[in-house]
């Protein structure tokens, strides 16, 4: 239905929408990353977006006071139904989505890195926050990873650990919009500048180390298109990604229904997989349940045989 309402509407009347959530959160409210890209897609585009931080909230000091009161019914509870005074009840662990707090030990030990430049788009300079795994021995090669859309690079601590242990000294970085990176809207071609300032300053200090570029999931779109602009990769290694996003809209039980074409955000890694002059190696999950492992395929067929 919001598809409907935002195809009827779009570049006809206005449509004013309020969320208590920001885009980052959005993948709580819908149920696939697929569709969240592609309603946020159209909503931002001819949009208006005010942000409101650090405004008091009416709802939420209701919801405050709600949970609250119940806290205090649960623990009122426990005492009527527990057998004597001393006598302590635990407290379970409580299901959560939010998986990456379970990298942030991963992420112990690792160097934060800074990463200023200037966007062609901007006049303001960006700062890109990453996190550096090195290695002991000077020629280790480098290895460039790109993180998917749900969270931010501490996220991806566990991945980037296990390329350490293959030899690769590893910087992960956040794009804009994630982590602690500067604050905007994430866009395909924000992403993309991104990568390319990561690459440049990684190649400004280690200059004769081979370097190699890695992206997971989304964050192989933006692997392969760097790969492709770029002529002094080692090689290119993407994980759980696809040919472009309308391919994996079109693999969900809605996909039959034209939204192709109201995605702007598109992510054609299959039209750039072919221009990229090093070795390609795709690593795919035969389980993988929301990016089908033949989209993958799709994706290791279209690159330079």
């Amino acid at each position: 239905m919001l598809f409907e309402l935002i195809a009827e509407r779009y570049e006809r009347r206005s449509i004013l929408i309020t969320a208590n959530q920001p885009f980052s959160g959005w993948n709580n409210v819908f149920p696939d990353p697929g569709m969240t890209v592609a309603a946020i897609d159209r909503l931002v585009h001819h949009s208006t977006i005010f942000e409101l931080h650090q405004v008091e909230s009416y709802r939420g000091k209701a919801a405050a006071r709600q949970q609250q009161k119940q806290r205090a019914d649960d623990k009122a509870q426990r005492k009527r139904q527990s057998p004597s005074a001393g006598h302590h009840h635990c407290r379970q662990p409580q299901p959560s989505d939010r998986s990456w707090w379970g990298d942030l030990s991963a992420g112990e030990g690792m160097q934060d890195v800074s990463i200023e430049f200037q966007p062609t788009q901007t006049d303001s300079p960006v700062k890109l926050h990453g996190l550096w795994l090195g290695q002991g021995r000077a020629d280790a090669p480098v290895l460039l990873y790109f993180h998917g859309a749900r969270w931010d690079v501490r996220g991806s601590a566990s991945r980037m650990r296990r390329m350490h242990e293959l030899g690769f000294a590893v910087l992960g970085v956040d794009y804009r919009g994630f982590g602690r990176s500067s604050a905007a809207l994430p866009s395909e071609t924000q992403a993309y500048e991104d990568a390319l300032a990561a690459w440049k300053w990684l190649a400004q200090r280690y200059p004769q180390s081979r370097r190699f570029v890695f992206g997971y999931s989304l964050g192989g779109a933006i692997a392969v298109n760097l790969a492709a602009e770029v002529d002094d990769e080692a090689g290119l290694i993407v994980e759980g990604s696809f040919p472009s996003n309308p391919d994996v809209v079109s693999t969900f039980k809605w996909g039959w229904l034209p939204l192709g074409p109201l995605i702007t955000q598109r992510l054609d890694a299959d039209a750039r997989i072919a221009r990229v002059g090093s070795s390609v190696l795709v690593v795919h999950g035969d389980s993988d349940s929301l990016i089908q492992p033949k989209l993958g395929r799709q994706l290791f067929d279209r690159a330079k045989p």
